[in-house]
């Protein structure tokens, strides 16, 4: 592929030089044929006007060159145009530059920020724990102070010091408080700004020192002859200012200065007084203030009262004043030098002698004297135009000062080079050279020299700049005075060294310069011999300096010369190093491309030679059987040039014809992957390009071949939609379409997969794609071949994927567009849970109840026959979701939660409290599942509810002894049925809580037997009745306790087992003193009677706090807290408070849920089968043990 021109950038080498700064005027003509390389200037190269071959040794015999020519910047032969294309050379070279530097700044930036965070973290670590004590130890000191302020008011020796030291205190408190708000302050305005600014900027906080303040004002109030009291003047001025308050800060400072002239802080507050009226631009009075520090040398407010001053004189345009105050901080500064390290007296002494240069420069100094009329009708013209002679009124200045002064130099120096900036070049001139004069061996000396040749170059003065440039050699160079006295300056040196070598490649310039003007006269020969020169040239440049800060544009250089003069090998070995080199990206992408001329230049020789086989490259299907070929290394070479071109020149206009090329190779070698993929790039990076027409066939035709229909689909549609190659497309959908369908297959089915391996972000994506790719194919054709089983399959991996609401709507769609698909009633029913999820339970109820109406083979029926009702439920319509409960059991009787089903019926009606309907339910439940011996525990828990709800109704009704006989039915029918039940906890714990309401009315009964009688006779037939009941009923609850081991029944009846006894005792102790006895001795008779009834009554209480006791321990033991529990503390503390005291604490922690054995003692000593008992699975959580 031949080479097209490329920008050979001869101008730019003018950059090198560092010595064209050009403004508008043209380069001047060139020098007449013959002149020496060595006088010619880097910064304008320039051409022989005729020359032949003789003029170059060794040039004998002509020499085939380059198809193409470079593209040198003066190839039109105008030198407007040569100065325009130099121009443009210099800005790129700046763009680069300054894009570089910025980089750098920035990486320089984060790593010193990264590196600051670290560090700071590492000390806040150890400084906030000392922070923390600083703080409590300064508010415990205020404390203090503010105590000893509060007894001591008025002491005239120690209160001024209290008030002096409280108020730096509260200066310490605020200062503190304000750093902490200002970090919060700027974490948070950070936070703000990374969040998009979202909403009002966070509030910088303000200084505040009002009790600081108000301090300092009652101390020079209270004790204005306070020892210290100009300190306090001090302090309160700064905290004014500090907070906002600069008048009246100003006003306390004017204060200070008029009553303490002597104060120490007499200097620095004239000082701030000036700088405030300086802030403000009241100028009069900023002079006024610095004057009076300026008479106080030994102030270290001195220097910098003197800068300030100078600075508000030339702000005023008082010129001469302040250079003369310039003149005076510099001569103390000088004065002042460290002896052993030369530091400056002072560190505004660089800045003074910067603006005693920007003052003597300034058109704003009228010096009449020093002024020439060039234009205009007199100085005062305003139109005139004038010549100032600011370097002549620099040293008279100089002069009237009566001796040589130690920094005229440095001030000649900087008005040069200020001179040079505003382009007043031969004004520049005229001070760097006297600057020279004054100190010719100054470390500075050479860059000055350097500024005079930069100078007069800028004025096309090029004599001028040549002699100076030899000066800058010949004074600087190796052996001369100033480089032996900077010897061990390898700073000085080095740039000393940089500008006198730069002389030395003027030579190469000035050869490749010819040779561009006679290639583009279209002399070959003779170019070519002088392409060979400054290929000779070049390289000896580098090879002597070959870390100069050019070596990378001169390496450029070298290889564009190389390769004009058919070195190719060389041209390809100093084009890759340029390409690859870390100094540089300018010549970076024109490097690439020209290594792959140079490699297309050796092969062709190859070839013509016979050292390498010419191979046809043409385009076709993949052939799998064909085995890669070695690719000659010419040919890996030429790739691998290509690739490198490519990742630093994709935008280049010959980018996808090499990307094209490099993949032909490889497929006329068999290498098919590796080709493909570089097809795909060309197709990728430059689509309209003729190239990625083929590059896309190939690609298409490899997919289509390995069945890789996703990636065949997904190039298609993308060759399609962007009419890659701009030809026909219709290839591109025919593609498409075919392999749509298996995309998607195998999309959802690598999405399940990605979810089973956990990675759920990855599967997601891919499902919803999937998905998202059936419904276009239904959308094409609703009518297709399993269009419903696609729409079912991409609902299915939108909820896969968490899109539950797409998916709903999809299976919304599906039974209403396909009714008769076998995945509809799976449809409808995820549409009901979907809109159960969101909220949405009528659509929910109303879709689960159609499904079971319409789809009366679908396993989903009895699903969403139940889920309606439960929904119906959460919605609380108890009596609607009710009948959906009972009516589960009518239409799935064989399932096996149809009669918890059924039963619930009868909790929703308890919830809307509804007994009557309730009962209604559990009799209909009891009818139909009594005879289930599976259904028995269930049964028992019916009959037990229902003795329940008989018992309530018996509290209310006009007939309760009816109501109590039916409960007591209900109770005796759920004990019965317990036979059939035996070892269900459900069972046993309901069985036992119907048990214990039949013992509880015994014990009722018992308790309203009553001694009433006055015969002793009669009284002991009530007692012995008593006594035989108690027995009775004393039975009926330990067999509740042998019987069922249900823990909260038991304790219950342990519980009234007491309570018998305590009832017996009390029914004792109440009965009254038969007559008989009170006959026989009255009262005294009486009284005795009552001991001995006493004395019976202990042992029968004996027996009833043994039972309460026995109660207490085992639901300690168990960790139980319940009504009964409760009950037994209470009235076992009635009879032994010393021993069951009632605390605030429960008398144990209440645990949660769970089967818990108890194991109670009876007070009787009862046999070993009452000692363990167990809990129904119910009875924990619902009876007051859960914690």
């Amino acid at each position: 592929m031949a080479r097209r021109p490329t920008l050979l950038a001869i101008g730019a080498a003018a950059l090198l030089a560092a010595a064209v700064r050009a403004e508008e005027d043209p380069p001047p003509p060139p020098p007449p044929a013959g002149t020496a390389p060595a006088g010619v200037s880097p910064t304008a190269p320039q051409a022989e006007d005729a020359a032949d071959v003789g003029d170059v040794p060794g040039a004998a015999q002509p020499a085939q060159q380059p198809e193409t020519p470079p593209a040198a910047p003066w190839d039109d032969g105008s030198l407007k145009a040569r100065y325009d294309a130099l121009k443009d050379a210099v800005r790129a070279y700046e763009r680069e530059a300054a894009e570089t530097r910025d980089e750098i700044r920035r990486l320089s930036e984060r790593k010193y920020k990264e590196r600051r965070a670290a560090i700071e973290d590492n000390y806040r670590k150890a400084i906030e724990p000392v922070e923390k004590e600083e703080r409590a130890r300064r508010l415990d000191a205020i404390a203090a102070f503010e105590r000893f302020l509060e007894r001591h008011p008025n002491n005239r020796e120690f209160t001024p010091d209290a008030i002096f030291r409280l108020a730096e205190l509260y200066f310490e408190k605020y200062d503190d408080e304000f750093q902490v708000a200002m970090k919060d302050w700027k974490d948070g305005y950070k936070r703000w700004e990374e969040g998009g600014k979202k909403g009002e900027a966070p509030a910088e906080p303000a200084k505040h020192f009002e009790q600081t303040i108000a301090l300092y004002r009652r101390l020079i109030a209270e004790y204005p002859d306070y020892r210290l009291v100009d300190g306090a003047y001090y302090l309160l001025g700064y905290t004014l200012r500090a907070q906002g308050s600069s008048e009246e800060g100003i006003a306390t400072w004017l204060a200070l200065v008029d009553r303490f002239p002597k104060s120490r802080f007499f200097p620095e507050v004239w000082f701030r007084i000036g700088d405030q009226y300086f802030d403000e631009e009241k100028w009069d009075q900023s002079i006024a203030a610095f004057l009076n520090v300026v008479p106080l040398r030994e102030s270290e407010y001195y220097d910098k009262a003197l800068y300030k001053l100078a600075w508000t004189y030339y702000l005023v345009s008082r010129y001469d004043e302040s250079v003369q105050r310039f003149f005076e901080l510099l001569d103390y500064s000088f004065a002042n030098r460290d002896k052993v390290s030369g530091e400056s007296g002072s560190v505004l002494e660089d800045e003074s002698v910067q603006y005693v240069a920007i003052s003597f420069g300034d058109d704003g100094w009228k010096r009449p004297e020093w002024t020439t009329l060039v234009k205009g009708k007199s100085l005062d013209d305003p139109d005139a135009e004038l010549a100032l002679d600011y370097v002549g009124h620099a040293r008279d200045t100089f002069k009237r000062t009566g001796e040589q002064q130690p920094f005229e130099r440095d001030v000649m120096a900087r008005l040069g080079q200020n001179l040079f900036k505003q382009s007043k070049h031969a004004q520049a001139v005229a001070a760097l050279a006297y600057a020279l004069e004054l100190d010719p061996l100054h470390r500075d000396a050479p860059k000055l020299q350097d500024l005079v040749v930069q100078a007069w170059v800028r004025e096309r003065q090029f004599d001028k700049a040549n002699a100076a440039r030899d000066v800058l050699v010949a004074s600087y160079g190796k052996g001369t005075p100033w480089y032996k006295r900077y010897g061990n300056d390898s700073e000085a040196l080095n740039q000393a060294e940089t500008f006198a070598r730069t002389n030395l490649y003027s030579a190469a310039l000035y050869y490749h310069q010819q040779a561009s003007e006679y290639y583009r006269q279209e002399k070959q020969e003779v170019a070519l011999q002088y392409f060979k020169a400054a290929s000779g040239a070049y390289r000896n440049y580098l090879e002597r300096y070959p870390h100069d800060k050019n070596a990378y544009e001169l390496a450029y250089y070298l290889a564009e010369t190389y390769y004009y003069s058919l070195r190719f090998e060389d041209a390809v070995a100093a084009y890759e190093a340029v390409r690859d080199s870390p100094a540089g990206t300018r010549y970076r992408g024109e490097a690439g491309l020209n290594a792959v001329y140079a490699y297309e230049k050796i092969i062709e020789q190859a070839v013509q030679t016979g050292k390498l086989e010419k191979r046809e490259i043409f385009a076709g299907k993949r052939d799998p059987t064909v085995k890669p070929e070695p690719i000659p290394e010419l040919r890996q070479k030429y790739i691998t040039a290509i690739d490198r071109f490519l990742e630093r020149g994709a935008d280049h206009e010959m980018a996808p014809n090499f990307g094209y090329h490099a993949g032909e190779v490889l497929y006329s070698y068999g290498h098919y992957d590796e080709a493909v993929k570089r097809f795909q790039i060309v197709v990728d990076k430059f689509p309209a390009s003729e190239a990625s027409q083929s590059a896309a066939n190939l690609i298409l035709d490899d997919l289509v071949a390995r069945k890789d229909w996703v990636a065949a689909a997904a190039y298609a549609e993308r060759f399609e939609k962007e009419k890659v190659g701009g030809g026909d497309t219709s290839v591109f959908a025919k593609i498409k379409g075919g392999a749509e369908f298996e995309i998607a297959k195998a999309t959802l089915e690598n999405g399940a997969k990605l979810l089973d391996e956990g990675r759920i972000q990855e599967g997601n994506a891919l499902l919803e794609k999937g998905a998202d790719s059936y419904l276009k194919l239904i959308a094409a054709d609703p009518k297709r071949e399993f269009a419903d089983k696609m729409m079912y399959n991409a609902a299915l991996s939108l909820e896969k994927a968490r899109r539950p609401i797409k998916a709903a709507a999809l299976y919304e769609r599906l039974y209403k567009e396909y009714p008769d698909s076998d995945n509809a009633p799976e449809a409808m029913f995820r549409v009901a849970s979907k809109s159960e999820q969101v909220f949405e339970f009528d659509k929910a109820v109303t879709t689960y109840l159609t499904l079971v109406k319409t789809y009366q083979k679908s396993e989903r029926r009895p699903d969403a026959q139940v889920n309606a009702a439960l929904a119906l439920e959460g919605q609380q319509k108890y009596e609607r979701a009710a009948q959906e409960f009972e009516r589960f059991a009518t239409l799935f009787p064989d399932r096996p939660e149809a009669p918890d089903v059924f039963y619930q019926a009868a909790t929703v009606h308890k919830k809307r409290g509804a007994p009557g309907a309730e009962l209604d339910v559990l009799n209909r439940f009891i009818k139909r599942y009594q005879s289930r011996t599976a259904q028995a525990p269930k049964v028992v828990e019916a009959y037990a509810r229902m003795g329940e709800i008989f018992d309530e109704q018996a509290k209310t009704a006009t007939d309760p002894a009816k109501a109590r006989k039916r409960a007591n039915e209900s109770y005796q029918a759920a004990v019965k049925q317990f036979e059939r039940a035996r070892g269900s906890p459900a069972a046993t714990y309901f069985a036992a809580k119907s048990a214990f309401a039949l013992a509880d009315q015994d014990y009722a009964r018992y308790a309203r037997l009553a001694i009433t009688s006055k015969n002793s006779k009669v009284q002991m037939k009530e007692l012995e009745a008593k006594s035989t009941r108690l027995v009775a009923v004393e039975a009926s609850f330990k067999n509740i306790i042998t019987t069922y081991k249900a823990a909260e029944w038991s304790l219950a009846s342990l519980y009234r087992v007491g309570a018998l006894y305590d009832n017996l005792q009390q029914t004792v102790l109440k009965s009254p003193c038969p007559d008989d006895v009170r006959r026989l001795a009255g009262e005294v008779a009486c009284d005795e009677y009552r001991n001995l009834i006493e004395d019976r009554a202990f042992a029968v209480e004996e027996k009833a706090v043994e039972a309460y006791r026995t109660a207490f321990n085992k639901a300690k033991e168990l960790r139980l807290q319940n009504v009964w529990t409760r009950r037994t503390l209470e009235a076992a503390n009635l009879l032994r408070p010393a021993e069951f005291p009632i605390d605030k604490e429960p008398i144990s922690r209440p645990v949660k849920g769970g089967t818990t054995p108890l194991g109670p003692a009876l007070p009787d000593g009862g046999a070993p089968a009452l000692k363990a008992v167990g809990t129904g699975p119910g009875e924990l959580a619902q009876k007051g043990t859960t914690g």
